[in-house]
């Protein structure tokens, strides 16, 4: 369960930074160092930049997290008693 919860917060951990600057001071050094050489798109805010792999892998994590809670809550339960 505490995997399942870190991997869905993993994605916060550069979007909040980057977009609201929120802890970006103490991850510009490590991110920079970790991620500079890398293809990026997006332009740099509050010294982060994200890059291309990240961008796609948070994406298709989102629209998976999206998918599982829309057919969760879409999708009949049957009744396996009756």
């Amino acid at each position: 369960m505490m995997k399942l919860f870190k991997n869905v917060l993993i994605p916060f951990d550069w979007w909040i930074p980057y977009f609201f600057g929120y802890g970006a001071e103490e991850r510009v050094d490590r991110y920079q160092q970790m991620f500079g050489d890398t293809h990026s798109f997006l332009p740099e805010i509050n010294g982060i930049v994200p890059n291309t792999l990240h961008v796609i892998f948070h994406s298709l994590l989102l629209l998976c997290i999206i998918l599982t809670i829309y057919i969760s809550f879409t999708t009949k339960k049957k009744n396996h008693l009756a």
